[in-house]
Order: C-alpha cells, then sequence, then structure tokens
C-alpha cells in the first residue's frame, strides 16, 4: 500500500507548529507518540517533522545538534522491522526457518468472565543448517538478535543507535532493551551485540579524563575509527553528499582521537587513515571473445561505484566516493613506510566543521613517484560455447620507452575497467607509500597526474599491492619527489 510520506517544509512549518492532528501522522509516529505518553514523558523528536527538509540552513544546524539531541534523550524508539514511516513500531516477521508465526495470540477467560489477550513466543532456533528437531528445546539463545533489522542498512542510524545512552528495539518478534551496560531482550535469552557498537557505548560511558593517551591507545582508537568507517560506508545513502554529515556526530565524540578532523581521516593519524580502498575495485569485466567488447547479457550488474562530484571532499578520502571502504585486507597490513606527509588542509565550508570541505583541500607529500600504464590482462574463466574471459587491469611500471607488466593487486576508489577514472590526455602514476614487512612488496597510490610528473595537479584513483617487485628494485632510477594531491 502506497503512502505520502510527512515532513516538515517550509510551506507547512507554520501549520505544523502550530499542530498536527494524530491521525494524519504515519503509524510509526503515532506507535511512538502513545508509547512515549505511556512512558510519561512530554516531548518527541521525529527527525523529518523537526528538521525543516527543504531548508539547508536549517539541516545544516540540527546536523550539529545531532549528538545532544541523541545523548541527551530519555529513550530511543528503534523501529528495526519497519519499511517505512508509516510500517507501525509492532511489525511481527514469521521466522526465518519458514515455520509457523514467531508470536502466537489467542484469547481466555479468567474466573470473572473477562476476557484477555495472550501472546505467546515460541523457543525459536538460530538460522542454520542440519539442525535437527531434538536440538530446539536445548537452544537458549534468542532469535530476535539474529533478524535482520531494516535500520543495520541505514547510514543515518548507526550515530544515532551509537550515541543513545537508552534504546528500546522494535524487532519482528519482542523488544530488545540496550544501554551502555547491557543488551536484553524479552524473552532473557542470551543476545548477539555488534562488538564496535559496544565498544563505543563504553567508551562515551567511561570518564575522558581517566584515559591515558599512549601509543598503545592511539592504535587501538585508530583502529575502532576504522572499524566505524567501515560499518558505516557499507550501509544506504538516499544522498550521497550526506556521507560526512551522516557521521559527523560520531566523529564529534571521540575524545580519543586528538588532532585536526580532515574530511573523515585524523591529522595525527594520517599514515593510517590515508590506507583505504574500496573493496569492490577490484572488479572484473565479461568479454565475448566473438565481439571482443560486449558483455553476456546475463552478466550480473557491477556495484555502482563513484566518486562524489563537485565541492565536497579531495580524492584522498574515503569520503570522496560512494562505495564501500576498508582500512586492512590481510596482506596491507604491516607496513614499512616509504613516504612522508608534509601537510594536509581542509576547509569546512558549512558551519559543520565535521561535513564537507572546500575544493582546494589538499595533502603534501614526499615519495617516490613512478609513471605507469594500464593493460587489460585477459585470462579464461570457462570454456563455454561464449568463451567468456575475465578481464582484470593491471598496473604496468614505465621506465625509459619500456613498460615492466607485473602480477599485482590493484583497487580502484570509483568505477570499474577503464570507466570513470580514465581521463584522456592525462599521465598516470603510483606514489609507493610503504612495503610490506612479510615479504617486502611494495604498496602505492595509484595517481592520475596532468601529464608529467613535474606537474602540480594530481588526484588519487586507486591504491595497488606490487606483488613482483620486492625489496628496493622498484625504486632503481626513481627520485624522491614533493607532489600535492586535491
Amino acid at each position: 500500500m502506497s503512502f505520502k510520506r510527512l515532513t516538515t517544509t517550509q510551506n507547512n512549518l507554520s501549520e505544523h507548529c502550530e499542530r498536527i492532528e494524530l491521525d494524519k501522522l504515519p503509524q510509526t509516529f503515532r506507535d511512538a507518540i502513545n508509547i512515549t505518553r505511556e512512558l510519561g514523558l512530554r516531548y518527541i523528536w521525529i527527525d523529518s517533522l523537526c528538521i525543516v527538509q527543504d531548508s539547508p540552513e536549517d539541516w545544516t544546524f540540527e546536523v550539529n545538534r545531532m549528538t545532544d539531541v541523541y545523548r541527551n534523550a530519555y529513550v530511543t524508539l528503534a523501529a528495526d522491522m519497519a519499511h517505512h514511516s508509516d510500517a507501525g513500531l509492532f511489525v511481527t516477521d514469521t521466522c526465518a526457518t519458514n515455520g509457523p508465526p514467531q508470536v502466537r495470540q489467542f484469547s481466555q477467560a479468567d474466573d470473572t468472565g473477562i476476557c484477555h489477550r495472550i501472546l505467546v513466543r515460541l523457543n525459536w532456533p538460530k538460522p542454520g543448517k542440519n539442525r535437527r528437531l531434538g536440538d530446539l528445546e536445548n537452544d537458549r539463545s534468542c532469535y530476535a538478535s539474529e533478524a535482520v533489522s531494516k535500520l543495520k542498512s541505514r547510514a543515518w542510524a548507526l550515530q544515532e543507535n551509537m550515541l543513545s545512552t537508552r534504546t528500546v528495539h522494535f524487532t519482528n518478534a519482542e523488544l530488545i532493551w540496550e544501554c551502555g551496560n547491557s543488551y536484553e531482550c524479552s524473552c532473557g535469552n542470551p543476545m548477539y551485540r555488534n562488538s564496535t557498537m559496544s565498544d563505543f557505548k563504553a567508551i562515551l560511558k567511561s570518564s575522558s579524563a581517566a584515559r591515558v593517551h599512549s601509543e598503545e591507545t592511539s592504535n587501538l582508537a585508530t583502529s575502532f575509527w576504522h572499524s566505524v568507517v567501515e560499518d558505516f560506508t557499507y550501509r544506504d545513502l538516499t544522498y550521497a553528499k550526506d556521507r560526512l554529515p551522516a557521521i559527523s556526530s560520531l566523529a564529534r565524540m571521540l575524545p580519543f582521537l586528538e588532532g585536526e578532523y580532515l574530511a573523515g581521516l585524523w591529522r595525527n593519524r594520517l599514515a593510517d587513515d590515508l590506507i583505504w580502498l574500496n573493496p569492490l575495485g577490484r572488479t572484473y569485466w565479461e568479454l565475448d571473445n566473438n565481439s571482443g567488447a560486449s558483455a553476456r547479457p546475463d552478466t550480473p550488474k557491477l556495484p555502482n561505484s563513484y566518486r562524489i562530484q563537485g565541492e565536497y571532499a579531495p580524492s584522498w578520502s574515503w569520503a570522496s566516493i560512494s562505495a564501500p571502504v576498508a582500512f586492512k585486507i590481510g596482506d596491507l597490513d604491516d607496513v614499512i613506510s616509504e613516504w612522508r606527509i608534509t601537510g594536509a588542509t581542509c576547509m569546512p565550508i558549512t558551519t559543520n566543521l565535521y561535513g564537507p570541505v572546500s575544493k582546494s583541500s589538499s595533502l603534501q607529500v614526499e615519495g617516490y613517484v613512478l609513471p605507469v600504464t594500464f593493460s587489460s590482462v585477459t585470462s579464461p574463466t570457462s570454456t563455454g560455447q561464449n568463451g567468456n574471459y575475465h578481464a582484470p587491469m593491471e598496473v604496468w611500471v614505465v621506465r625509459g620507452d619500456k613498460a615492466f607488466p607485473g602480477r599485482n593487486k590493484t583497487w580502484f576508489d570509483a568505477g570499474a575497467g577503464d570507466q570513470e577514472w580514465r581521463v584522456e590526455g592525462c599521465a598516470y602514476y603510483v606514489l609507493v607509500i610503504g612495503r610490506r614487512k612479510a615479504d617486502e612488496i611494495p604498496l602505492a597510490l595509484i595517481l592520475r597526474g596532468g601529464g608529467s610528473v613535474d606537474g602540480d595537479v594530481y588526484t588519487r584513483i586507486g591504491i595497488v599491492s606490487l606483488e613482483n617487485w620486492k625489496g628496493h628494485e622498484w625504486n632503481i632510477g626513481a627520485q624522491l619527489r614533493a607532489i600535492t594531491i586535491f
């Protein structure tokens, strides 16, 4: 059933300030208001009503206040199973095993003849393979904790949940109470909780004065921030340009991450924060050997991964792309530095100091810059009648008039294959940023320049692990250079 989303706009602001008829509110809002009244509370904050949606000024002002709103709220009501604002808080799902309803209800009269509605919760198993019927009575884990919350796919909901001191989750089966100390459901069975969420709530609850700032705690803080960003970037955003605002309140609340905030990165930990990649960037596309170009009709659609256009974030920030982000993937861990960061500047373009920044934001570094070219290397993956091939893109290091091919692992920040990152008339380079401790293989940023290594303007387009260049052989004849990346 379709419904019209209720929001506050400049056109209806005066009307909404006067009153909003209860029966005009979506079901989820009505349920939340009824619960608020039952709790004896007078005020409720609903973002779509309390923020003027078509006013950039009010939107920015309220985003800056979200830390105070959620940290100081008596309780946050989370509609975990609602697809939209008219679905309501009480959405009962069926068991993931396609069994009977998870909550059964019937009526029973008491001794006085008064009829009561009785709800019965089944003792569900967690979904799993090869489960026997006899296992069910010994399974005491709570099924509600395994339910797929609609809120877990929404980027804005991450900071809302993490900032809230108390949250009541309305799940597919029962209620879950969450705070800094515990995570409990109605049935009292063991629950499974996101460790990043637990750590954050514990950190906020503890006294910042009691924390000792050391290299160890700084490393833990950086690792924690990376976990938050990874979780956040895998979630959905309706508008890509909400990427920085939707995590800004979390950044503002992390007292252990000292130093200036630079569009999603921290000045004091730049060397670690800059080594991010787009896991979807190692994409493959199918070539038909009969046509040499077209993909098969049944080829799965590539994930949508693109650079956010306009004045928003520099190319060296993970916030500049609309895609998932990862900081550590297996052999990219434990890197010996081969570059030096000499400066970084970011100028916010709104009153939100943790939001979008100007296009002049830059990163100054010193390191080995090598010209590169790209080659599409094919290898057969099937013997079907269409002769399909997967074609990964490889980086070839250039020396003089020779290009040295090599096996490598390449992750483009945005686009796939020759999409998005390729610009006619531009030259490409790698900036070696370090060597892996285990095997001396260099790790490098892929840069797009203005045609020569002496150019002033460079843009990051990816990251590459040069698998066949071990030790220092990659820098024979290379010169240490100072460059600026925008």
